[in-house]
């Protein structure tokens, strides 16, 4: 099975939970920020936690010479 994300390579079955982030945000929006008086306001607040966690999901994942230097190249693991 071909996967498309070979530049991604979980070590710690922990950082999946990074990606809880997307189901949890958005429950909250449908549950709590469409109804406030400040709709957009707190749906940009919510899109922005999600977006970070997404960020940190793949930063932590993927190999980077500066950032992550001790994690295992997507052509070492195979």
């Amino acid at each position: 099975m071909k996967t498309y994300f070979d530049w991604i390579v979980v070590k710690d079955k922990k950082q999946y939970l990074w990606l809880l982030a997307l189901p949890l945000g958005l429950l909250k929006a449908i549950l709590f920020d469409i109804h406030d008086k400040q709709m957009f306001n707190r749906l940009f607040e919510t899109v922005m936690v999600v977006m970070v966690c997404v960020y940190f999901f793949i930063r932590f994942n993927s190999y980077s010479q500066f950032y992550n230097p001790n994690h295992p190249k997507p052509n070492d693991v195979k």
